[in-house]
């Protein structure tokens, strides 16, 4: 019995897929070049950088015990994946995060609040739509975005605890028109 249980122990964690695929892969990309240049190691380090919330949303009640504000965005659209020569292929993405701490208010109510946005969008280029002939009937770009919503609370009481949530609305746009038996077009949302 014994033997059983050691066998089933060994052998059961890798069969459980936490975390191990995602239907919309763009998810995964991360949306900041400084904090995806660190490895991503801010999922447990404490970061004032406001895409800090796309690791771990319990970074915004870190955030909120020094910081009320901070935004980040890129001036123009990435390049993505450029050394495959793609040029209408782009990412871009901006953040924004707001804190707020209660010890000036109440001072015996060590909770520190914070709320935190980011909006992410990917282009996958422009597409030639044809027939079954290969009669060319327009063009179209199809595209990926998300916005996450997280909420981040910290809490003073002899130990400093995070704790947090996120909530991502994804659109995913890939055809203007109905493929194959499909009723509807190309665009899903989640």
């Amino acid at each position: 019995m014994k033997v059983l249980i050691i066998l089933i122990l060994i052998f059961l964690p890798s069969s459980l897929l936490a975390q191990g695929g995602v239907a919309v892969p763009f998810v995964r990309i991360n949306p900041s070049s400084q904090l995806n240049a660190m490895a991503g190691a801010f999922s447990g380090l404490p970061t004032s950088n406001p895409f800090g919330m796309f690791f771990n949303p319990a970074q915004l009640g870190q955030f909120a015990r020094t910081y009320n504000f901070s935004t980040s965005f890129y001036i123009r659209k990435a390049d993505w994946l450029p050394h495959f020569d793609f040029s209408d292929r782009y990412f871009k993405s901006k953040a924004m995060n707001f804190g707020y701490s209660t010890n000036k208010l109440i001072p015996n109510l060590p909770l520190h609040i914070g709320i935190g946005f980011i909006d992410s969008k990917v282009g996958l280029g422009k597409n030639i739509w044809t027939d079954e002939t290969g009669k060319e009937l327009g063009v179209f770009e199809s595209w990926e975005k998300y916005q996450q919503f997280g909420l981040g609370i910290g809490i003073d009481w002899k130990v400093k605890f995070n704790f947090g949530f996120a909530f991502k609305n994804i659109t995913s746009n890939l055809a203007p028109v109905s493929v194959g038996f499909e009723k509807r077009p190309g665009e899903s949302k989640a």
